[in-house]
C-alpha cells in the first residue's frame, strides 16, 4: 500500500475513534443539562418534554453512542470515498419559504438546529483552534491529492458531526419534538467536546510528517472563496 493511502486509511480511523471518544466523554454533561433545564424550565408541556428526553438519553446511552459512531464512520468513509451525498450540506442548505404552508413545523424546527449546531461546531474563541482546524483541513486535502476540499466533502467537518449527532437520536422510538430537545443541548457544548479529537488528529498527521504546503493552501481556500462569491452562501470556517 502507497505511503499516502496508509496515512489515510490510518488517520480516518483514529478520527472515528476519537470522535466517538469525544461524543461519550460529552454524553453525562448533556445528560446533566437536560435535567437542569428541566427544573428551569416553567412551560409545564415543554417540561414534560425535555423530562422525557432526559429520561430518553439516560437509558439509551449504550445504543445512542454505538449508532453515533456507526454513523461518523458511515459519513467519513463515504466523503473520503468520493460517493456523493444524498443531501446538501446543512451550512449551504436553504429552505424553501415558499413551500412551508406543505412542510411540518417539526421539520423545519429540526432543519434550523442542526443548522444552529454546525454553526457553533465551527465556532471557536481561541485563534489557536482555528489555525488547528486550517491546518487539518490543508493536510487532510494534501492526503486525498487535493488542493481544498469543500466543506459538504469534508470527512472531518462540522457538517459531518451534525450529521453524525442527528443520525444517533433519529432511531429512537419518540416524538421529533423530544428528539428536538436533545439536540438543543448539543449547541452548548459540541465544539467544546470536539475539539481535542481536532487536536489529536492534527498533532497525529504532523508526527507522520504530512506537512503540505501551507502557504499554498490558504491562497487556494482564498481564490475558491473570491470564484463561489455571490452563488452560495455558507458559513464561515472556524
Amino acid at each position: 500500500m502507497p505511503r499516502a493511502a496508509k496515512e489515510l486509511d490510518d488517520t480516518v480511523d483514529l478520527a472515528i475513534d476519537t470522535f466517538a471518544r469525544c461524543f461519550n466523554d460529552m454524553f453525562p454533561r448533556i445528560v446533566d443539562e437536560l435535567f437542569a433545564e428541566a427544573e428551569r424550565e416553567t412551560d409545564r408541556t415543554r417540561q414534560s418534554r425535555i423530562l422525557d428526553a432526559y429520561g430518553l438519553v439516560r437509558s439509551n446511552r449504550d445504543r445512542i453512542e454505538k449508532e453515533f459512531r456507526s454513523s461518523i464512520a458511515e459519513i467519513v468513509r463515504e466523503r473520503i470515498a468520493m460517493r456523493p451525498q444524498k443531501n446538501q450540506d446543512y451550512a449551504t442548505r436553504t429552505i424553501n419559504f415558499d413551500k412551508l404552508a406543505l412542510v411540518d413545523d417539526t421539520e423545519i424546527e429540526a432543519d434550523i438546529i442542526i443548522r444552529r449546531l454546525v454553526s457553533q461546531l465551527r465556532k471557536t474563541d481561541n485563534p489557536t483552534d482555528e489555525e488547528e482546524l486550517r491546518n487539518l483541513d490543508a493536510r487532510l486535502s494534501h492526503l486525498l491529492g487535493k488542493s481544498d476540499i469543500p466543506d459538504k466533502e469534508n470527512p472531518f467537518s462540522a457538517d459531518a458531526l451534525a450529521r453524525a449527532i442527528e443520525h444517533a437520536f433519529r432511531e429512537l422510538a419518540t416524538e421529533q419534538e423530544v428528539q428536538l430537545e436533545i439536540l438543543r443541548t448539543f449547541e452548548s457544548f459540541a465544539a467544546e467536546a470536539f475539539n481535542p479529537a481536532y487536536q489529536k488528529i492534527n498533532t497525529h498527521l504532523i508526527d507522520r510528517r504530512v506537512l503540505p504546503d501551507m502557504a499554498a493552501y490558504r491562497r487556494q481556500r482564498v481564490s475558491n472563496g473570491a470564484s463561489n462569491a455571490g452563488t452560495t452562501t455558507t458559513a464561515p470556517r472556524a
